[in-house]
């Protein structure tokens, strides 16, 4: 049977109030953190919710990503998260002590093991752009040539092509490594690509659909139904 989650954080190096908003915000904004096997991004809002995804560095494939989300609040010098896994909405418990807190980076210590990992400030890539309405087109010409992505812990690369072939690779290891073929097309405010083959998780080509919500200089804002915006950026 599965259990109920909360995660907590005692602060140790830096005192928290229930009042302390200007504490709150030294944590607000999203961190990584990595060894040679795993990665994790973690992102606290200023409403106190947050948003977590863990994976493997080595598998650059979306089930592979665990994403938890909920909201973290001051408990005195704690802070508590109500977590839940957006897989199978299962709800977990851990427990941290934070030693140390700067502008950008914090390191915590896990309650279970006694790990101690190091959060660094990371800043997400961004399309400042202007929306995209129903009476503004997006055309399959707007989009030809290479972009770069990054999504769940992981950047990668796409090539649109005139032939409406897609070429999709991953950042391994500090190299460029092709992972998949596919087709792709501009329907609406919608890129649709759809790759050659099933990956090991699943029994038939996936068929991906991203919004396109915004435009820029050498970027579009994309989302993949009402998630966070990602910048598609066209390559140098």
């Amino acid at each position: 049977m599965k259990t109920a989650s909360i995660v907590i954080i005692t602060i140790s190096a830096v005192s928290f109030t229930s009042c302390d908003r200007s504490t709150d915000s030294k944590i607000v904004g999203t961190w990584r953190w990595e060894d040679e096997h795993n990665v994790e991004e973690l992102t606290l809002t200023p409403d106190h919710s947050f948003r977590s995804l863990t994976t493997y560095k080595q598998i650059l494939a979306t089930p592979s990503v665990a994403i938890e989300v909920g909201s973290w609040q001051q408990q005195a010098n704690e802070l508590r998260f109500d977590a839940t896994l957006t897989f199978d909405k299962t709800k977990r418990q851990i427990k941290r002590t934070v030693s140390s807190v700067t502008e950008d980076s914090f390191t915590m210590m896990n309650f279970a093991d006694h790990k101690i990992v190091t959060y660094h400030r990371f800043q997400m890539p961004l399309c400042n752009g202007v929306p995209i309405v129903e009476a503004t087109a997006v055309r399959d010409s707007d989009l030809l040539g290479s972009w770069e992505l990054h999504y769940n812990t992981h950047d990668y690369k796409f090539n649109l092509l005139p032939n409406g072939r897609l070429e999709m690779y991953g950042l391994i290891d500090s190299q460029w490594s092709q992972l998949s073929g596919g087709k792709w097309h501009i329907s609406d405010h919608e890129l649709i690509w759809q790759a050659d083959k099933a990956s090991y998780e699943e029994t038939e080509p996936p068929v991906r659909k991203l919004i396109i919500s915004s435009a820029g200089k050498d970027c579009f804002g994309i989302k993949e139904d009402d998630s966070l915006e990602y910048a598609l950026r066209r390559a140098k």
